[in-house]
């Protein structure tokens, strides 16, 4: 199960488990239609898995941005992550995540609004 808010924020919302689902394009657009306004949400997966669902996590993210998205990487084996780059080249081409530079735009639009 994944947490939509890592609980060490005690200032903010509880967090949310959410069952995973075979796409995480799937887990993000249902985390996101819940999610209260205002308040940050942190990806907590695993470490390999950590480019792609924030990738996917901006995709699906409604503009004008208005939610801070933070990583935090779970423990787990680091073998998978080769394979991510290809899982995140394959998901851009269907449209199902975001850019690098949509990602890079992103992070730089949070930084200028934390």
């Amino acid at each position: 199960q994944r947490l939509d808010h890592a609980s060490s924020f005690p200032c903010c919302a509880r967090p949310q488990l959410v069952q995973p689902t075979r796409h995480t394009q799937d887990e993000a657009i249902v985390l996101l239609a819940g999610h209260p306004a205002g308040v940050p949400l942190t990806i907590v997966t695993s470490s390999y898995h950590q480019l792609r669902a924030f990738l996917t996590f901006v995709h699906v993210l409604p503009k004008p941005w208005d939610l801070s998205i933070w990583n935090q990487p779970a423990p787990s084996r680091m073998e998978l992550l080769a394979s991510e780059y290809s899982k995140i080249s394959e998901y851009q081409a269907r449209d199902q995540v975001a850019s690098y530079e949509q990602g890079l735009a992103y992070l730089n639009w949070r930084e200028g609004h934390e």
